[in-house]
């Protein structure tokens, strides 16, 4: 059996699984009694197809979507729904007399041109692609390639490129929900063997807590006058829901001033009301991780991060794909070629330099994939540099977002 079209395919386009069955000899095409195509996809939920029985799987005499010819003699075909998850999916083609089964997978990547529908599990960054195949018009003509091909290429283009950058613009990322557990500061009073905490007003009782601290835990620690937290995936673009107790905190007060701000692209902070100014409000000190965020006792942060490549980046993007795409027709393209001569006392010694290398050292000949690669990365970093402290913790993710 073989399979083809295994992407990585770009969130909105379709998606072709395909298998072909020969006999033990491994050269002459045969039917199975049965054909069963076993996908799990990127949240880990199981999708089972069934040719004879589900209308998107295709067989030997019939003419899916998109090809111009009927399948032949032991092909078979499963077209997957075009809002299939992005992320990472597996899959096996699984048949009867002959008794055949054989793996396979396929990534997706949110498209971005269109609002994805976001993967729960793990995704392979960036988190969306730099271009999209419409982009390579300007270099090639894209009636000569199929949509699918040309996401592809646009996908993996933004992919080297991220890499070669130091994995800098990821894109785009979330929405993601975090459940933030406030870290208190090092004030307060101490009496009697017994330290104590600032008050603190969540799910409308007034709490406190006996231990070295205050419940602010703000990056100013000012005495119970800043609560903030730090939320991962830097920076914060955009916040989209806060939720204490199960309830949505509304983004302003009855007057239109803002309930929280975010500071420096990563800390949220809560406001007081300007009604109360005396009042400070505070963010909760703790909260029940073993219930979901629409229960009392919980709160929770839902937010965008990450940030786009620049022009030069997307200008980068368009030219290697253009490039990539023309080498993978089999056409001339302008990527540099990995094999190098040198001559020394007579001899011809031919050494292989890696095409890799070349771009993370902006060397490919290529105007702006060197521009960019040599300017935003000149030092070859794996990713950008970041500070981490034991004792600083990040807001908990939980369940599958």
């Amino acid at each position: 059996m073989s399979s083809l079209s295994e992407g990585p395919y770009q969130s909105g386009n379709p998606i072709t699984l395909q298998a072909s069955f020969v006999e033990a000899n491994g050269t002459s095409p045969v039917d199975p009694s049965t054909v069963v195509f076993n996908i799990r996809d990127a949240d880990d939920q199981l999708t089972i197809y069934t040719y004879g029985v589900d209308s998107n799987v295709y067989g030997p005499g019939d003419t899916p979507p998109g090809y111009s010819i009927p399948l032949g003699t032991g092909t078979y075909v499963c077209l997957l729904p075009t809002d299939w998850l992005p992320g990472q999916s597996y899959y096996e083609a699984v048949a009867t007399n002959p008794d055949v089964t054989l793996p396979g997978e396929f990534y997706i990547i949110p498209s971005s041109v269109i609002p994805p529908v976001q993967a729960p599990g793990p995704k392979m960054p960036p988190c969306t692609a730099w271009i999209a195949g419409e982009d390579l018009g300007q270099c090639v003509n894209i009636d000569d390639y199929d949509a699918v091909t040309r996401d592809e290429i646009a996908v993996i283009s933004s992919m080297l490129l991220y890499e070669a950058s130091g994995r800098r613009f990821s894109g785009l990322c979330g929405p993601v929900t975090v459940r933030p557990c406030k870290q208190p500061c090092s004030v307060g009073a101490f009496t009697g063997g017994w330290s104590w905490s600032w008050g603190f007003w969540a799910n409308g009782d007034w709490g406190y807590d006996w231990y070295w601290g205050n419940e602010s835990g703000g990056r100013l620690c000012s005495c119970g006058y800043d609560s903030t937290v730090d939320l991962a995936g830097y920076p914060v673009s955009e916040i989209l829901e806060v939720k204490i107790g199960g309830q949505v905190l509304a983004p302003t007060f009855t007057d239109g001033s803002p309930q929280y701000r975010l500071d420096q692209w990563r800390y949220l902070t809560r406001l007081s009301d300007p009604a109360n100014r005396s009042f400070p409000l505070h963010w909760p000190n703790c909260q029940r991780l073993d219930l979901e965020d629409d229960q009392p006792g919980t709160w929770s942060v839902k937010y965008r991060y990450g940030v786009a490549p620049p022009p030069a980046g997307v200008e980068a993007a368009k030219q290697l794909a253009c490039q990539l795409l023309l080498a993978k027709a089999g056409k001339p393209c302008q990527l540099p070629s990995n094999v190098s001569q040198v001559v020394r006392q007579g001899s011809r010694i031919e050494r292989i330099t890696p095409l890799a290398d070349m771009v993370r050292k902006g060397a490919t000949g290529l105007t702006f994939v060197d521009l960019f690669v040599g300017l935003y990365n000149p030092a070859g970093l794996k990713r950008a540099p970041s500070v981490f402290s034991p004792d600083t913790p990040f807001p908990v993710r939980v369940g599958n977002e």
